[in-house]
């Protein structure tokens, strides 16, 4: 088996006695199968605190993942459709957080932010997708359509 870590062609090959031959940079080692991570890693939860936006809100956006990740950075890695979101930051590369801005004038009740698949965990796997739930937007200002005046006689 052979996969990418590290900006790093590694191959992999099973000894006799169970452990593996890891060669990297045309460097062989035996190492423990169980040291060599091939798990993808994946999204536990992505979540707003507010799922009902209007004018001034703005949201915390929660991402957790299953491993700690790298690779991962929220402008490249995130969609956000009728706004905008704040770098994320994380202390564990597990949680990681931001804030939404919604666009002003915008009324739309179907919007998600949708995680894509370019961020890997630290091992170099592979991960996956995931979206937000739905959430809506009223940032629009309400307007006066009409103005009738029933009574138009001065006032004594």
């Amino acid at each position: 088996m052979q996969y990418f870590k590290d900006n790093q062609w590694r191959i992999i090959s099973a000894g006799s006695n169970g452990a593996v031959l890891q060669v990297v940079d045309g460097i062989p080692t035996w190492v423990s199968p169980s040291s060599i991570d091939t798990t993808a890693p994946t999204v536990s939860s992505f979540t707003m605190s507010d799922t009902a936006l209007k004018i001034g809100d703005t949201p915390t956006v929660t991402i957790i993942f299953s491993e700690a990740v790298a690779e991962f950075a929220s402008n490249d890695d995130v969609a956000v459709p009728n706004g905008t979101l704040t770098l994320m930051t994380t202390s564990d590369n597990i949680t990681w957080t931001g804030v939404y801005i919604a666009d002003n004038n915008v009324e739309d009740a179907t919007n998600e932010l949708i995680l894509g698949t370019d961020w890997t965990d630290t091992a170099g796997n592979a991960g996956s997708s995931g979206t937000t739930a739905n959430f809506t937007i009223d940032t629009q200002a309400p307007t006066v359509s009409s103005f009738t005046m029933t009574d138009t006689a001065p006032l004594s």
